[in-house]
């Protein structure tokens, strides 16, 4: 069946990104030009949630408002986990947007250090718009600087691990996306200080819903060993790099 979408909302959780978000906006309005040129006319709105910042990442996201079509920023003052931070962005872009009914919405999840390619969007909603409730795309390291060029042949034969022809089992916020009443249905990301994008993919699963992890279109994401989520990419990354030459164990909360 297919299945009409009206609505894109993407919801970026950053804290001290200073000086990676511009390229992660910028790359966020390609993507919207490019859904709009090639699908037609969708609403959209892109929510930063600017989490405990210290530096002027609020303010620097709000001086990108101007090239979308709808851009919210929502600080947050209190210790939580990037699931519950997903979520408050979630319903903040929801409401702001007005958006149309649940199951014609489209809700995109990234990360404020990773870049997306142009047509990004556009594959998100095609499989939306095919019947299927969520899809979790790749992320790819865009770049292996420092310490962690020792981690790279470990992580990548982790992630290869993973990889078929067709498609992968990997699981990433920096690249997911959701139909909004299928989210809702699975009461969001679990508020989880890590883990929360593999929390709600179970989640999703275990009611059944449509899902996809397809290899086309991944996103580029940092190689940085000093991240913002505990047990999170970064610190598989650093984690790695200081076991390089050595046999190490995987029985880590990071099962990207």
């Amino acid at each position: 069946m297919t299945r009409r979408i009206e609505a894109v909302t993407i919801v970026v959780p950053a804290h001290d990104e200073q000086a990676l978000l511009p390229g992660c906006l910028h790359s966020l309005a390609a993507a919207l030009r490019c859904l709009s040129t090639e699908v037609g006319v969708v609403r959209t709105c892109v929510c930063v949630v600017a989490d405990r910042c210290s530096d002027t990442t609020a303010r620097l996201a709000l001086s990108f408002a101007d090239r979308f079509d709808r851009f919210e920023v929502l600080t947050n003052s209190v210790p939580c986990g990037l699931g519950e931070l997903r979520n408050r962005g979630t319903a903040h872009a929801l409401q702001a947007l007005r958006s149309p009914a649940p199951e014609r919405t489209w809700i995109l999840h990234t990360d404020a250090d990773t870049v997306v390619p142009t047509r990004w969007a556009v594959q998100h909603v095609r499989y939306a718009r095919s019947g299927v409730h969520a899809v979790a795309g790749r992320a790819v390291i865009r770049w292996w600087s420092g310490s962690a060029v020792r981690a790279r042949p470990s992580y990548e034969a982790l992630v290869a691990e993973k990889i078929t022809v067709d498609q992968h089992r990997h699981v990433y916020g920096a690249n997911l996306g959701v139909r909004a009443d299928a989210f809702v249905e699975a009461d969001g990301f679990p508020p989880l200080y890590t883990g929360e994008d593999h929390g709600l993919w179970s989640r999703l699963r275990r009611a059944g819903r449509i899902t996809r992890q397809p290899n086309e279109c991944p996103v580029l994401t940092s190689g940085r060993t000093r991240g913002r989520a505990p047990g999170g990419l970064a610190t598989l990354l650093h984690e790695l790099s200081l076991r390089s030459g050595t046999t190490v164990e995987f029985g880590r909360p990071w099962d990207g």
